[in-house]
C-alpha cells in the first residue's frame, strides 16, 4: 500500500535526520537492493534525503541481494538500521546475518493502519504504527 510505503520513508528519513543531529555518520543507504555509498557525500542529511525523495516501492524482498553490498562495509560500521513494512523469515535472516558480523543491528517495521494484517514481531523489533507516522506524531524510538 502507498500509504504505509510513504509512511516507511519517512521514518528512514526521521531516523536518518536524528543521527545526523547527534553527529552521526550515514555512510551506506541501501534502499531496496541499491546500495548508495554516502561516504564521498560526506554522509550528509541533504544526499540521504535526496535518495529517499526518489526511492519506489520494490517487488519481493531478497535478503543475499542487501546483504551482498553490507558485508564488505561491515569493518567499517557500528551499526545498521532496517526499516520494513512487514516482518518475515527473510528479514529475520538480514537482521541475524548483520548482527553476525559483529554489526549492531536495530529493526524497525511499520505496521498496517488494518490490523487483521498484522504480523506478530520478536520484542527486539520496534513496531511503529502506520497512522501514527501519518499523523505526524512524536515518536519515542
Amino acid at each position: 500500500d502507498a500509504d504505509a510505503f510513504e509512511s516507511a520513508v519517512s521514518l528512514t528519513a526521521g531516523l536518518v535526520a536524528r543521527l545526523s543531529r547527534e553527529d552521526a555518520l550515514v555512510d551506506l543507504l541501501i534502499l531496496g537492493h541499491d546500495a548508495h555509498d554516502l561516504t564521498h557525500l560526506g554522509s550528509s542529511l541533504d544526499a540521504t534525503l535526496d535518495l529517499l525523495a526518489c526511492v519506489e516501492p520494490g517487488t519481493g524482498f531478497d535478503v543475499d541481494a542487501v546483504m551482498a553490498p553490507l558485508e564488505p562495509w561491515a569493518p567499517r560500521l557500528s551499526s545498521v538500521l532496517v526499516v520494513a513494512l512487514a516482518w518475515d523469515e527473510s528479514r529475520e535472516a538480514l537482521v541475524h546475518r548483520a548482527s553476525g558480523l559483529g554489526v549492531g543491528c536495530r529493526a524497525f517495521v511499520v505496521t498496517p493502519a488494518d490490523p487483521r494484517e498484522t504480523v506478530a514481531v520478536p520484542p527486539s523489533v520496534t513496531e511503529v504504527a502506520h497512522a501514527t507516522i501519518q499523523r505526524g506524531e512524536r515518536l519515542v524510538l
